[in-house]
């Protein structure tokens, strides 16, 4: 009701369309500069299309809250508006998307609380804030002054390059602990604006201060610890794939070494199938060496360098060594660039040990067990595929449904079965730019799809 009175005020003063432009301006302005904050700060790849459909549709979303939803509440709707943006265009996790928006808000309030307070003393016919963004000098002098704060912390990140490196392998536990520090951060700035808002003009200058500096040391503190963990998570993650690593270079070696003591006793086999004309033990013999030396090479492709991202080759690794276990022969061929999927990398990893999971169980209930794992570029569609192929019995498997939850093809029907591929569909009904792609044939084959 409030609103709709000082509305018509200014319609009455003839103030009503500047203050409506200059609003929406400042909004989009707003909206500009927490989006290069968190791209920069962040380091979030992507391209100017992507920015200014979110400055658009934030800015205008930011304008009509703070038209129609009272002062008070429309700064924690714009929060959420915000940080919903940036998790469905720019894709990043959900603790990034709130640790992000809440640094942008701290920035927003702290810059807004020195500048309300001059601007009080500049305007003594402005009493209260409420009444102030509805005069149209003072707002104007006011987001004016908080925008140049803005573009001057814009740029002193963008020069210092500053960044805050959150691990996109952090465990679940941890990544509650970022939220929930965000969203503390995001109350204190509530309680923060509704004391600017109600007591700006008589609340003791000092006490303005302390609120500032303690939510800065609070959010530094915080972020501190946040980042330590993730440095810890990742290192963690590296040692335990060099540990693998280690471990695959120990097999293959034993593998080359007992390769090169039977070289002599293999060379006679085959002389000796030779000279009796024995063509069906010449390719007996030959087809168990290449048997060896396909181990060799599969073995060879586990290496963190041509996986690249660790997440994946922990899951690689881990299921290569599941399959050697009950003798099932997986091939991996890596001919892309993993890290640059677009997909995020929680999401991807779950999808690929899903699919992994299904391909080996499959495969063990097989008399010949193979298991074939791709991941290959596709430029012509603009996208990469992740194609995992399985030997399976010939059973009436039903290609619909084996999406629906509880349905399984396995006869021990445990609680754990009939979830995994449910679980996928609904990762790939979140994303736009995924799709799973199903055939069985002589191999059983999953062709993740995942478009630029």
């Amino acid at each position: 009701m409030e609103i709709l009175l000082e509305l018509q005020r200014m319609i009455g003063i003839n103030e009503f369309w500047q203050w409506i432009l200059m609003s929406y301006v400042y909004c989009l302005i707003f909206s500009y500069t927490n989006i290069f904050l968190f791209t920069n700060l962040f380091k979030v790849e992507t391209n100017r299309t992507q920015k200014i459909k979110v400055m658009l549709l934030d800015g205008t979303l930011r304008f009509i809250s703070t038209l129609i939803i009272p002062t008070f509440y429309y700064r924690a709707v714009n929060i959420v508006i915000t940080i919903t943006l940036f998790k469905i265009f720019f894709k990043q996790s959900i603790e990034k998307c709130i640790l992000g928006e809440v640094i942008n808000s701290i920035s927003i309030v702290c810059v807004e609380v020195i500048f309300s307070k001059i601007f009080c003393v500049l305007f003594p016919n402005i009493e209260t804030y409420k009444s102030g963004m509805y005069n149209l000098k003072y707002k104007f002098c006011l987001l004016t002054s908080i925008s140049i704060g803005r573009f001057i912390l814009c740029c002193i990140v963008k020069k210092k390059k500053l960044t805050i490196n959150i691990s996109n392998h952090l465990n679940k536990k941890h990544k509650i602990n970022i939220i929930i520090i965000s969203i503390i951060g995001s109350m204190i700035i509530f309680f923060n604006a509704v004391e600017m808002t109600l007591y700006i003009s008589s609340f003791p200058y000092s006490i303005f201060i302390l609120d500032i500096v303690s939510l800065i040391i609070y959010f530094y503190i915080s972020i501190r610890s946040v980042m330590r963990i993730s440095e810890l998570e990742e290192k963690d993650l590296k040692i335990n794939n060099l540990e693998a690593y280690n471990q695959t270079l120990s097999i293959m070696y034993d593998s080359i070494r007992g390769f090169r003591h039977d070289y002599s006793n293999f060379v006679q086999a085959l002389d000796g199938y030779a000279k009796t004309n024995n063509i069906e033990g010449i390719k007996k013999m030959t087809k168990s060496v290449l048997k060896d030396c396909s181990m060799v090479n599969n073995m060879g492709i586990l290496d963190p360098n041509i996986i690249g991202d660790p997440a994946v080759y922990s899951i690689l690794t881990n299921k290569y060594y599941l399959a050697n276990e009950n003798n099932i022969t997986m091939n991996i061929e890596v001919m892309t660039n993993i890290k640059d999927m677009k997909i995020d990398n929680y999401e991807f990893c779950r999808i690929l040990g899903i699919l992994l999971d299904n391909a080996i169980e499959a495969a063990q209930e097989c008399e010949e067990k193979v298991v074939n794992v791709r991941f290959i570029k596709d430029s012509k569609a603009n996208r990469k595929l992740v194609i995992i192929e399985n030997s399976f019995n010939k059973v009436d498997i039903d290609i619909d449904k084996i999406f629906e939850k509880g349905y399984s093809s396995k006869k021990d029907l445990g609680h754990e079965h009939g979830l995994g591929l449910w679980t996928v569909r609904k990762i790939l009904r979140k994303s736009k730019n995924l799709n799973l792609y199903t055939t069985k044939g002589k191999l059983f084959s999953q062709q993740l799809e995942i478009y630029d």
